[in-house]
């Protein structure tokens, strides 16, 4: 579930849709519902600024050619902010949260969030970058898998937990209904998993290609 944290945090709420919270569509405003095969009841918000406006196809936001059709919208890559999260973890990775906090307060000041008072921890740096980051390019994933492997214990369970957390959706009695009631239940594809071990940070080679190596090729540790 999405929510807001306790300092009234709304970025991970801007950036997603659910059912029946208003958006601009071509210049219409619009409740959100999917009927589509995703059976998750919440779709991505933060990249839906080209479709809002009400020529959008006109004035070159949204290209229609096609089944699929493309937008104007230019990808963040890599954000400054980002490298600010990457210099604050390395403060409290060497003992130095007093600039952890600085450079933390500098995001959330600009997302109108309320400052840090108090030195921050990697918890706070773990939320601070999942919510600060949320559905862009930098693969939290993998976040989560080199912390799972981190000298800090604090961070690596906060990562071991999501690891092996299992997702949950909202389940909607009718699906083309935006006011739809909902129950909350286990991910279907997720309801049964392996527990995260370090040695799944990298996939195993396909054994036909190890044995087509003639030996020269080894499987990946924890494969075997």
């Amino acid at each position: 579930e999405m929510v807001k944290d306790g300092v009234g945090n709304e970025r991970l709420v801007r950036s997603i849709l659910e059912y029946n919270q208003e958006f601009q569509f071509f210049g219409e405003k619009r409740k959100f519902y999917s009927d589509t095969n995703l059976d998750v009841g919440f779709q991505i918000n933060k990249y839906m600024d080209p479709f809002k406006h009400k020529d959008a196809d006109k004035e070159g936001y949204v290209n229609t050619n096609g089944n699929w059709p493309t937008a104007r919208i230019n990808f963040p890559l890599i954000r400054f902010a980002e490298m600010l999260l990457f210099r604050a973890e390395a403060y409290l990775m060497t003992d130095q949260p007093g600039k952890a906090k600085e450079d933390l307060n500098r995001i959330r000041k600009r997302s109108n969030l309320t400052e840090l008072t108090e030195n921050p921890t990697m918890a706070d740096l773990y939320h601070e970058r999942r919510c600060e980051l949320a559905f862009e390019y930098t693969d939290h994933l993998f976040d989560l898998k080199r912390w799972h492997r981190s000298s800090n214990a604090e961070i690596k369970q906060l990562a071991e937990k999501e690891l092996n957390a299992s997702p949950r959706i909202r389940k909607y009695a009718d699906r083309s209904n935006p006011e739809s009631s909902f129950t909350i239940e286990p991910y279907g594809d997720y309801k049964v998993k392996s527990t995260y071990k370090d040695y799944m940070m990298v996939f195993p080679y396909p054994y036909d290609q190890i044995t087509k190596s003639n030996g020269k090729l080894k499987q990946n540790d924890g494969y075997n």
